[in-house]
């Protein structure tokens, strides 16, 4: 199984790039409680993935939505130990979390999905720039690094041309 967990609170995709992942995901979109209401598109193009789930936090708090966000990734890798999640979020507090993950089940499958979403203008150009950028935000060995940024091209979130240049998709 596949997942990708929203951190809604903190990043709010729309739906050009929802439309940009690949569909074979489950999705679990986390609202806080200021998160009233989706744009009718976004909620459209959610539908599109293999499941989606709205988890709304009800009582505000200090890193309420992130708990419980993690709270969801402990109960996916109960079930599912080879799983892959990953989380859309601008949020640095999940880095240990997924640090403990790898280290304890000695697997790349936890990593975090840096905010492609994010202004593309703020994105590397050169592919290793962009090697660089995820080997040091993730704290992961370059091979590590390069097979992630194979993965996000074989899943068309970016193209890279003869140049090495980057274009995110």
């Amino acid at each position: 199984m596949k997942y990708i967990l929203i951190d809604f609170e903190n990043i709010q995709p729309t739906e050009i790039q929802i439309n940009k992942l690949p569909i074979d995901f489950n999705i679990l979109l986390f609202l806080g409680v200021n998160n009233k209401t989706l744009p009718v598109d976004l909620a459209k193009s959610l539908h599109r993935f293999k499941s989606i789930e709205f988890i709304s936090i009800q009582k505000q708090g200090k890193n309420g939505l992130d708990f419980c966000l993690s709270y969801y990734i402990g109960r996916i890798i109960e079930k599912d130990k080879n799983t892959n999640i990953y989380i859309l979020s601008k949020d640095k507090g999940y880095d240990p979390l997924i640090n403990y993950i790898q280290s304890n089940k000695g697997s790349s499958h936890y990593e975090k999905l840096i905010s492609l979403l994010r202004n593309n203008e703020k994105l590397p150009k050169k592919k290793q720039k962009l090697i660089n950028l995820i080997e040091s935000h993730l704290n992961i060995s370059t091979k590590k690094a390069t097979l992630f940024v194979k993965t996000l091209e074989k899943n068309q979130i970016i193209d890279i041309n003869d140049n090495n240049r980057i274009a995110y998709l």
